[in-house]
């Protein structure tokens, strides 16, 4: 099935899944040869693409290897009503070995990252959508492309897992979710280790699903065939790897620094002249996007320390899993005075064990390091860690520090705090 669309836009012959007004292309550039092919998801209003941004987003990427001078099996998922989820797929053949995907658009009723300013914001509920093929030839002049088979199907593939597939250092207490065809009736959720997948019994009801007994550091699989009215559309086979510990905290999820303090509240209760509390809490960003902790101390005035506490929702376990350290990532400033840092749990009978680090130089420390605290040393101290309540990490020991008597201030960074078996070294980076 061949077509020909001239430079002035006209049509010769048949152009199987490209439509003129608006609508989602998946396009395949040959443009500028095999060793340069790429695919990427347009959206299209009257032949215009309205997109921008597409590659830093993923919906643009080059095809791996070189060996393209071929055919390839192309596949377009759309897929919802608001938002709509598109995907394009290249495969060796058909229901053959994926080649190369692109990240899943999700176009919403606003203005999206990807998308022009005012033009077109709305998804497209209905109407055509289709694959366009470019392979700009000296003759015939314009674009020409062959396609063997064009078809639609009326429920394409779940999509949008979350763990994403490929994703790591996922924890081991986490949901499945994904998002199907709305004409879906049941599905079937296939879950396990890689290569040992099994049907879930019961089926979920919905596009949820909790695992239970995942192990630290292991691969696991899974995939959603929907069921419905014209029969079972296999998914795609999802991968994602448990992290090899349990997160207490990791500061990512926290948007400012009013969300921070409000689970991590500091001990000093001051104001300034205009009755605002001065805040020693803050929630720091790296030049990689990285979010920590950032405790400041004023510890050469009463009194003469300072700490912020975690309050737990509910008493949690931190026997579980056969986990055995705290471990608590840190980095200071070189100019920083010498402080007592220390760590201190308290569990819901009130039980508490303050623990510090041995060196009060610590704090001055220039790179990222891994304070490393046996549970056993609160377990012998009389503190459950089946029912950990609180948590507090602070700076000094009630003395004063010997900091300037002005507004000199000290300060550490915390990032990620986690639970690690016995046996694991834990990473050193926040």
């Amino acid at each position: 099935m061949d077509a020909i669309i001239d430079p002035d836009g006209s049509v010769t012959g048949i152009a199987p899944g490209f439509f003129p007004q608006s609508v989602y292309v998946m396009h395949i550039n040959w443009e500028n040869g095999p060793a340069n092919l790429r695919i990427d998801i347009e959206k299209v209003v009257n032949v215009s693409n309205i997109m921008r941004n597409a590659e830093e987003l993923g919906l643009d990427l080059y095809v791996p290897g070189l060996n393209h001078a071929r055919s390839y099996y192309a596949e377009l998922d759309v897929l919802g009503a608001g938002p709509v989820y598109v995907t394009g797929r290249l495969y060796e053949y058909k229901d053959g070995p994926l080649v190369a995907k692109t990240a899943t658009m999700v176009d919403t009723s606003g203005n999206d990252p990807w998308e022009d300013e005012g033009a077109g914001d709305a998804p497209f509920l209905s109407g055509n959508s289709g694959i366009f093929a470019q392979n700009q030839n000296e003759t015939p002049p314009g674009y020409h492309t062959t396609f063997d088979d064009v078809f639609s199907t009326s429920m394409p593939a779940a999509v949008m897992p979350s763990p994403a597939d490929g994703a790591s250092d996922v924890q081991v207490k986490t949901e499945l979710t994904w998002i199907e065809a709305s004409s879906t009736t049941s599905r079937d959720l296939w879950f396990g280790k890689v290569g040992a997948m099994e049907l879930v019994d019961p089926a979920p009801s919905g596009t949820i699903y909790t695992p239970s007994s995942l192990e630290m550091g292991q691969t696991y699989q899974w995939r959603v065939d929907q069921v419905g009215p014209a029969g079972t559309v296999a998914g795609l086979v999802w991968t994602f790897t448990t992290a090899e510990y349990l997160s207490v905290e990791g500061f990512g999820p926290y948007a400012d620094h009013t969300a921070l303090r409000a689970a991590w509240v500091d001990n000093i209760d001051e104001v300034d002249g205009f009755g605002n509390p001065i805040e020693y809490v803050f929630l720091a960003t790296d030049d990689q996007g990285n979010k920590s902790l950032q405790l400041d101390a004023q510890n050469q005035y009463p009194p003469y320390l300072t700490e912020t506490t975690r309050t737990f929702e509910g008493p949690v376990d931190w026997s579980a899993m056969g986990v055995e350290t705290l471990s608590i990532s840190f980095v200071g400033r070189d100019h920083n005075f010498e402080h007592p840092f220390y760590v201190t749990l308290a569990d819901a009978a009130g039980q508490s064990l303050k623990i510090e680090h041995p060196f009060t130089y610590a704090v001055q420390s220039e790179i990222w390091r891994q304070w490393d605290i046996p549970l056993e040393e609160f377990r012998t101290a009389g503190v459950d860690v089946t029912s950990i309540a609180k948590m507090t990490i602070g700076l000094g020991n009630g003395e004063p520090s010997g900091q300037p008597l002005d507004d000199d201030r000290d300060n550490i960074f915390i990032g990620q705090i986690s639970l690690h078996p016995a046996d694991d070294e834990p990473d050193v980076t926040p």
